[in-house]
């Protein structure tokens, strides 16, 4: 019976089937990229130096790896979306170092901060069940590290585990609820005091609207050395070169990472 399912839709209408049949080679390439991956990272017989993409690839494992289907129980009331697209699917999280392959841009701009003698302020917007501020604890082990999102849950649900994985041991970790369509950073003022953010990460809403939003909001808090990171989201990057002129912005397909200008 599938196959005669399969055989009528093939027949009723071809470019939808093709359409479909892409879609799972599509998937299916990188189901299997991204287990060569994790293959590779546990088959390594040299201990990979602290900060590189092999040693933050395998630290997002350790934290939990891959979370998805993570339910949306809070979306801000800006939300373009219907009801119907919130409830559909789910978040996936954990994601950043081996699906996306991001490690290797977070190894090329984080190393000048890994060997400073200052502790580094840590933001990370978008933190789902807080692998992300787990991997940074790990790399940064006395930063501040701040989370912010829209719905805290998940991370406060989840912080026993990442402890007894040995995140956040001796750092000091603020969570703050923020809604990237409509930023108020009155809260992480006063949070922040006299410190400035040195290393940010945006892996929230990945709208071109919430991206530049949160930038502008985020940038009177920026350290004179600071990097910033946004993720997924491919389409951004020639709107922040435009709008930032006096940053350095360059793009990494579906990143785009920010430093100070010359």
């Amino acid at each position: 019976m599938k196959i005669l399912r399969i055989l009528r839709l093939i027949l009723t209408n071809p470019s939808l089937f093709a359409k479909k049949s892409l879609n799972q080679i599509i998937v299916f390439k990188e189901k299997y990229t991204v287990k060569s991956r994790i293959r590779r990272l546990q088959n390594l017989k040299v201990k990979p130096i602290r900060g590189s993409a092999d040693w933050l690839a395998l630290c997002e494992l350790k934290m939990g790896g891959l979370q998805k289907y993570v339910s949306r129980n809070k979306v801000s009331d800006y939300d373009p979306r219907t009801q119907e697209m919130i409830s559909i699917g789910g978040m996936t999280g954990g994601d950043r170092m081996i699906c996306h392959n991001y490690s290797g841009v977070y190894e090329r701009y984080l190393s000048s901060f890994i060997n400073n003698t200052n502790n580094p302020t840590i933001l990370e917007c978008g933190i789902l069940k807080g692998t992300g501020l787990a991997v940074w604890s790990e790399l940064f082990p006395t930063a501040h590290l701040i989370g912010l999102d829209i719905d805290l849950d998940h991370t406060k649900s989840n912080l026993d585990f990442l402890r007894s994985r040995g995140a956040f041991e001796h750092n000091t970790l603020s969570l703050l609820n923020f809604d990237q369509f409509l930023p108020d950073t009155k809260e992480l003022e006063e949070l922040l005091g006299p410190q400035k953010l040195d290393i940010i990460i945006d892996d929230g809403f990945h709208s071109d609207e919430t991206i530049l939003n949160t930038l502008r909001a985020l940038k009177p808090l920026f350290a004179k050395k600071f990097v910033y990171f946004a993720e997924d989201n491919a389409t951004v990057f020639p709107k922040i070169k435009n709008q930032f002129p006096e940053f350095s912005v360059e793009s990494f397909g579906q990143m785009t990472v920010i430093t100070p200008g010359l």
